[in-house]
């Protein structure tokens, strides 16, 4: 069968050219191969993209008998056109009612064409982009992701492409999505299946801005669960009386000489609201203080760019033993080591939830997260400003106001806004002492 640039989704052949180093992909209207071969064809030599000189033919005529081929290539070719004559024979003998012989009307035979064959084309299959090759040119550009976003989008689209058998981006389609949807449903839940298929998505919008996917994104519109429905099925909030219990001092001191690594990184994410993955991360340089005497954290493995920040701490909890813990570190504070896809926290949340259990605190959704949550929700119940809260938690606020004509909050001034939430939560840790 000649072999041409084209290639079927569903029940459609399309044909994929470059023409003048662009990509130009082209519906042929049919769901029949052989049609679409000769429709790709006439379409290629209207554009001068088939060279005449390197067309091969030979001759085929049933009525005189004659066929002629001058290589065994030629040869392969006329027995292939040959079949196809004798399918189509077949065909047009089935669909039609027989007619009766007449002896005196001459059977008409339809002249046979010399067919003319094209020599083949390299198929796109062997040189198009493949989703491996696709991640690679995404993070070539995004170089502000963190490693752990790096992994994450490279083993979710490993995964597609496995689940596919690794086509090329062109050859994958909206349907392509659905069924890795379906695969995906029969052991993970909504939330997760929702993150892979963003992933999916956010790849492919890359293809499509940079010129190398020209349909529309497969995976655009294909969330399964609503805003609300996340939100409702997100990270619940802790709340003030699990607070209290969770960082009391006669339940969390035993950790801090038990395991101090646990101990401090639980008490910095009550006091900055940092994401387990940023303070686990944090190396000795990330430790600074400012003239005044604002010890601060600069947190810089961060998933946007508004989450490159720098966090102030209680001078009080530097003072409490968080500075003697620090001093006789080299590099990295904390001794969690990164694991790939799940950044290095992973530890500390799991210890956490164990934690939480053995305090007889079981509510749904209550993982680590939820601490930075509560924290959220304590500088609002304080009239901490909203943009002062965004700037500490690393969130993004699109405002022209703030992005354009702003500049950071000084982390002296956060220092001085955070004065009554530190007060509070030093107290209710028992770090500062109200009664001697």
């Amino acid at each position: 069968m000649l072999k041409l640039p084209i290639y079927r989704r569903v029940d459609t052949f399309y044909l994929h050219a470059r023409i003048n180093g662009r990509q130009v992909k082209r519906s042929l209207h049919t769901a029949d191969r052989v049609v679409a071969i000769i429709r790709a064809s006439e379409w290629l030599k209207s554009l001068h993209m088939i060279d005449e000189r390197t067309i091969r033919k030979y001759n085929l005529n049933i009525n005189e008998g004659i066929a002629q081929a001058d290589d065994p290539e030629d040869h392969m070719r006329l027995m292939q056109a040959l079949r196809l004559m004798k399918e189509v024979q077949e065909v047009m003998n089935t669909s039609k009612p027989a007619q009766v012989a007449r002896q005196d009307v001459p059977p008409v035979v339809a002249p046979i064409v010399p067919v003319v064959m094209p020599a083949p084309v390299a198929s796109p299959r062997r040189d198009g982009l493949r989703l491996a090759d696709l991640v690679d040119k995404y993070f070539l550009i995004r170089k502000q992701n963190t490693v752990a976003t790096i992994t994450a989008y490279k083993t979710i689209a490993r995964e597609f492409a496995a689940f596919l058998k690794n086509p090329i981006i062109d050859e994958i389609g909206q349907a392509d999505v659905t069924k890795w949807q379906e695969h995906l449903a029969l052991k993970m839940s909504a939330r997760t299946i929702d993150n892979k298929i963003g992933c999916v998505r956010a790849l492919f919008n890359f293809a499509i801005k940079q010129g190398y996917y020209f349909a529309t994104n497969p995976a655009q519109g294909r969330q399964i669960l609503s805003k609300k429905e996340k939100i409702n099925n997100g990270w619940a909030i802790m709340e003030m009386d699990e607070v209290k219990v969770v960082y009391s001092a006669g339940n969390l001191d035993f950790h801090r000489h038990d395991d101090p690594d646990f101990y401090w990184v639980v008490m910095l994410a009550l006091f900055t609201g940092c994401r387990v993955g940023e303070l686990t991360c944090l190396m000795k340089h990330q430790i600074s203080v400012t003239d005044d005497g604002t010890h601060y954290l600069k947190i810089r493995d961060a998933k946007t760019f508004a989450g490159i920040r720098q966090v102030p701490m209680p001078t009080k909890l530097w003072n409490h033993g968080f500075k003697d813990f620090v001093a006789d570190k080299d590099e990295n504070i904390f001794r969690y080591v990164d694991r790939e896809g799940k950044g290095s926290g992973n530890a500390v949340g799991k210890k956490f939830s164990r934690y939480l259990k053995s305090l007889k605190i079981s509510r749904r959704k209550l993982v680590f997260h939820s601490v930075r949550k509560f924290f959220n929700d304590f500088m609002r119940d304080e009239r901490i400003p909203f943009e002062v809260r965004c700037q500490l938690l690393g969130h993004e606020i699109e405002n022209v106001n703030i992005t354009h004509y702003s500049d950071k909050f000084s982390v002296d001034h956060l220092a001085h806004d955070l004065g009554s939430v530190w007060l509070k939560l030093l107290i209710l840790t028992g770090v500062m002492q109200t009664k001697f």
